[in-house]
């Protein structure tokens, strides 16, 4: 439902949008309620606030996508007279459903972006951005967006081969063709290397300057210096709205350090499951791996080894080749035959199932984010990693599932703080709520060896820190093997001793 709309309440010309008394309901529960918010011309407001705040379900509002159950959103139009009908189109929104719409299609599965005859039927990154009929103006607009945005090496690459953020920054680039009068941004910076955010600020500030209007939800420490203004959100409320400047000087004063205990943090009834002794040396061995589509080389003569016990980092900046490098490992690249590939001290193409294989990992991505099906209970989705099914077909199996399993399912649930999201529907939650949902499903079988691929993506500053020592309370175990990548170094886990880092598929730099 759209938002109640009043075109005749008068406010000043300054004023573009008006919340007055907002309550807005998904899946039949109040997300925000009696919300007071003015938006200037001029201003540019990020949307702050801990996961589950409702931070995406008020800027869907000021897009118009939001079920507005009680209060009015008052719309003026910047124009010389103010008194024009204020146009949805002119809204550019991208936020993480925008990402889902643009990557998939009722034909995608997961493992698509890693077939190279499957993913030949995706289209071209140009196609997307210009549309079926694109005219002259549009495509100079592409080409000046590319160039700033700095994605003109992707256009002619087929979607669904980019990695997640590279995709994000096509998804911006789409918004910002159409020259919107207002830009709203859900965490645009999530997924992006260090390069491509500073990039992204650069691109924002440039917007912003050139009148259009931004508003975007971003954590304190990533406010491009556009951003004028800053309404806080908790528990779907009004906890603050201020300049910039205010703002930061009392979430500075008043920044909360999360001190961990995680031995507090992981229930009894969790850490009561003994953990079985692996049994191999060798979690990864890779020799000399080259992994070409058609005529791009994605990885080059790439060598790995990753003992039992061993905590690495992969590093590498956006569409460095770590995305693919994790699927030979994880059973989900068929090139990982036509390599040299030792996994859990057996030869890759032995006779082992990809289901041997994956018994073996905790694996979360955000891409696997993306395809995951949000049909079930949040509960369901943790189960099914003791499975390795995903979802829907893990519902279809109608597995039943052991005394201990329940035990680490809830368990994990506990640890991770989120306990009061276990009945709820996967597709009800937060996007942030999602991600901490996720990673309890790739801890729940207490795998050997964790691959984490930015794990905390989407979390809000306690729950990074909270996940961060749970990691390393759990890499205690010197058995446990573990692969770790992130774009942001603070994230890295203290137990993490070596680091693979590529770049343009390469290694250039290893501890081994």
């Amino acid at each position: 439902m759209f938002p109640k709309i009043n075109y005749n309440f008068i406010i000043p010309l300054s004023l573009l949008i008006h919340f007055q008394h907002v309550s807005v309901r998904k899946f039949g529960k109040t997300i925000l309620s009696d919300i007071n918010w003015s938006v200037r011309a001029g201003e540019h407001w990020a949307v702050v606030g801990p996961n589950g705040a409702g931070k995406s379900t008020l800027v869907e509002a000021l897009a118009g996508k939001g079920w507005i159950a009680e209060g009015k959103v008052h719309y003026r139009s910047n124009g010389e007279n103010g008194d024009r009908t204020f146009d949805m189109n002119q809204i550019g929104l991208v936020s993480t459903a925008e990402l889902a719409a643009l990557t998939q299609s009722p034909d995608r599965y997961y493992q698509q972006r890693f077939n190279s005859l499957d993913s030949e039927s995706a289209p071209l990154v140009k196609a997307v951005l210009l549309g079926k009929s694109p005219k002259p103006t549009t495509i100079d607009r592409l080409n000046q967006v590319a160039e700033t945005l700095g994605i003109q090496h992707l256009l002619d690459r087929r979607l669904i081969k980019l990695s997640n953020g590279e995709t994000k920054r096509v998804l911006i680039a789409k918004a910002l063709i159409r020259q919107p009068a207002m830009l709203i941004l859900d965490n645009p910076f999530i997924g992006l290397d260090t390069q491509a955010r500073e990039t992204l600020k650069g691109t924002i500030n440039q917007v912003a300057q050139t009148g259009t209007q931004v508003i975007l939800i971003a954590s304190p420490e990533e406010l491009p210096e556009a951003i004028s203004h800053v309404i806080q959100l908790e528990n779907g409320q009004v906890k603050s709205t201020s300049d910039k400047s205010a703002f930061l000087l009392n979430w500075q004063k008043n920044r909360s350090h999360v001190s961990n205990q995680p031995e507090q943090l992981v229930p009894a009834d969790f850490s009561s499951v003994a953990s079985k002794a692996p049994c191999f040396q060798i979690a990864v061995q890779m020799r000399g791996i080259n992994v070409h589509y058609g005529d791009a080389s994605i990885l080059k003569d790439v060598s790995w080894t990753v003992k039992r016990g061993e905590k690495w980092a992969l590093l590498g900046p956006n569409g460095s080749g770590k995305s693919t490098l994790l699927s030979l490992i994880n059973g989900d690249n068929p090139q990982a035959y036509a390599n040299d590939i030792t996994l859990f001290d057996r030869q890759r193409g032995s006779g082992e199932s990809i289901w041997d294989i994956k018994q073996q990992i905790g694996f979360i991505s955000p891409e696997l984010h993306l395809y995951y099906p949000a049909v079930i209970s949040c509960f369901q989705v943790v189960a099914s990693g003791h499975f390795e099914q995903m979802g829907e077909e893990y519902s279809a199996f109608r597995r039943s599932y052991t005394g201990d399993q329940v035990r680490q399912a809830r368990g994990c649930f506990h640890s991770l703080g989120i306990a009061h999201l276990m009945d709820r529907s996967f597709s009800e939650v937060s996007v942030g709520e999602q991600r901490l949902v996720l990673l309890a499903r790739a801890l729940v079988k207490d795998p050997p060896l964790l691959i984490l691929d930015e794990p905390c993506q989407g979390l809000d500053e306690a729950n990074r820190a909270h996940f961060k020592g749970w990691v390393d309370h759990i890499c205690r175990n010197p058995q446990k093997t573990l692969i770790y990548v992130t774009h942001y170094a603070a994230e890295i886990p203290n137990c993490v001793t070596q680091v693979l880092r590529l770049e343009k598929g390469q290694v250039v730099e290893s501890s081994q």
